[in-house]
């Protein structure tokens, strides 16, 4: 038996690497998945796993069966949770989904991608004051994803909220310089928000960014201003 267990034990870690690794593993995965449920069906996580392929694949029913059943044998299962609010997210079905994040994050509020999940669903439904409280809280678990920062500047641009979605905008740039639609996306509000006469206020770092990825990417007559400004703050010690 112990044998047997072991045997399980290692065909569920390869199927879960391959699943992982996704696209042509998908395939193998699958097979390693349900070679593990055939002789232990009630293992909760290779349920979990092999439901959250059937997502992957869009097969959103049999996702949704494993799921449910994955976690009412393991009613701890934070993770089964949130990947059920993901799929009856995908499928549309979001009062379902905003059920299963929540209780996702009460089991494990450590989860970063619960809380940025759930502030994705509401975006898409306009309720952008808690979709906000949701991305603040996945930013003070990973400050370093640039995904949740670029998600909630980009809330605080449409509510007109110029400073704060800069801020996001220029903090991601700075962690990620390499998004060149992002840095775009940045001169832009910028722009905007100096032909609308908003007071900009952003620090010396945020305008250096601001100077240095701008001028990288073409647009150094954008931000010439922000560069002078940069110039007259600190002369001694600007790179401009």
């Amino acid at each position: 038996q112990e044998i047997d267990e072991a045997i399980n034990r290692a065909i569920y870690s390869r199927g879960e690497i391959n699943r992982l690794l996704g696209d042509e593993y998908l395939e193998y995965a699958m097979k390693d998945l349900n070679r593990v449920l055939e002789t232990d069906g009630n293992n909760s996580e290779a349920l979990g796993s092999r439901g959250d392929l059937h997502r992957v694949l869009g097969n959103y029913d049999m996702a949704k069966s494993d799921l449910e059943k994955a976690v009412i044998l393991e009613p701890s299962y934070a993770w089964g949770f949130g990947v059920l609010g993901r799929t009856y997210h995908e499928t549309g079905q979001h009062s379902q989904a905003v059920g299963y994040y929540q209780h996702a994050i009460f089991l494990e509020p450590a989860f970063e991608w619960f809380f940025s999940d759930l502030g994705n669903l509401y975006v898409e439904e306009k309720r952008y004051s808690e979709a906000i409280e949701a991305f603040n809280w996945a930013v003070n678990i990973n400050p370093e994803r640039v995904t949740n920062r670029i998600d909630r500047g980009r809330i605080y641009k449409v509510q007109g909220s110029y400073n704060l979605a800069l801020d996001d905008f220029l903090t991601a740039i700075h962690i990620d310089n390499q998004d060149k639609k992002l840095v775009k996306e940045a001169v832009n509000l910028y722009l905007k928000a100096k032909k609308l006469g908003y007071p900009i206020k952003i620090n010396t770092s945020e305008l250096d960014t601001l100077c240095w990825v701008g001028s990288v990417y073409g647009y150094a007559e954008q931000v010439i201003d922000v560069c002078n400004k940069i110039v007259a703050i600190d002369p001694e010690n600007s790179w401009n």
